[in-house]
């Protein structure tokens, strides 16, 4: 069973689980539960009402459960809770938020872990650092827990972003000695911005940069 709480500590039921979900029934349910050996769906939409709270089935090798979860200042993110890796395989009530946020603080970790060469920028420490933070803050209710952990999911979900741009950037620049980096440009609109990423690939690098700028007719 789902314990479910917002960024406020206000316990969420079942039907407001879904709500936000499907956003209030304009989207769909992306609720699934997945083999966590081979990646496969083990059941479409297994979500259903325990006394008033978000459940599913478990029975047989543990599975995972992935979902669309809106965060408060990033939007909508996909989910994969593993449990630490270990899965949910037996009875259990879980804290949802603050679990994803935990699940998500390990993965974090892990895409660190295949980066050795990234150095962290100010922006990246300082969203790791308020993230670990919120995490670090939650104590035994599980009002409180609940809290945190929407809380470091959004913190989170900016940390994996900045991450992705920064080490981007840091790659091409490493890289541009040895290859030609092309941005394909397809729009007139907010070109500033246009030519600071262009610019960006290429900050400190001697050499000329190539840019294919394509006209719509």
């Amino acid at each position: 069973m789902l314990d479910v709480y917002d960024a406020a500590g206000v316990h969420l039921s079942y039907d407001q689980v879904i709500a936000v979900m499907d956003n209030g029934g304009t989207g769909w349910r992306s609720d699934v539960t997945y083999s966590l050996a081979g990646g496969t769906v083990a059941a479409y939409q297994p979500l259903y009402n325990h006394a008033g709270n978000p459940a599913f089935d478990v029975a047989g090798p543990a599975v995972g459960l992935t979902l669309a979860w809106r965060g408060d200042n990033t939007g909508y993110s996909t989910l994969f809770l593993d449990n630490g890796g270990a899965g949910f395989a037996t009875n259990a009530t879980i804290n949802f938020t603050y679990r994803a946020a935990l699940d998500y603080q390990q993965k974090l970790g892990a895409a660190l872990a295949r980066r050795p060469a990234f150095v962290a920028t100010p922006a990246f420490s300082a969203a790791k650092t308020q993230a670990d933070d919120l995490i670090a803050q939650a104590a035994a209710a599980e009002a409180i827990r609940g809290a945190y952990g929407q809380q470091a999911l959004d913190a989170l979900a900016r940390v994996f972003e900045t991450l992705l741009h920064d080490y981007g950037l840091q790659r091409a620049r490493a890289l541009a000695q040895r290859y030609w980096w092309g941005a394909t440009v397809d729009r007139l609109n907010d070109y500033p911005s246009v030519l600071q990423s262009i610019s960006d690939l290429v900050q400190n690098v001697p050499n000329d940069g190539y840019v294919r700028i394509v006209f719509g007719r």
